[in-house]
């Protein structure tokens, strides 16, 4: 896979109990590379926080929560990505991730 780098956009996430974000159907991005750091010491994935990447058509990747590791994405403009509600179980876990896109 070959692909000239244009753009890389980033920023870094802290997520903890009642965190989540929201699937919008209306934010369309370009087809790109997704890239996600996980900096996260010890997750239990019964938190929740799980990244899912879907077409909005009942199917979905969910992203497995695995410490210290780098996760790439090929992704094209239908696809969106949403990261689940994390519940008490997590208590004063946090969950911290660098997720990005290489344009």
């Amino acid at each position: 896979y070959k692909k000239r780098i244009k753009n890389i956009d980033a920023e870094i996430l802290s997520f903890a109990w009642k965190d989540y974000t929201i699937l919008n159907d209306s934010k369309i991005e370009k087809t790109g590379v997704d890239f996600i750091l996980d900096f996260t010491d010890s997750w239990d994935p019964s938190f929740g926080g799980q990244i899912i990447y879907t077409k909005n058509q009942g199917d979905g990747l969910t992203i497995p929560v695995i410490k210290n590791s780098l996760l790439l994405v090929k992704r094209n403009s239908k696809t969106r990505k949403f990261i689940k509600y994390i519940n008490h179980h997590s208590k004063n876990n946090k969950r911290l991730l660098l997720i990005g896109k290489i344009i």
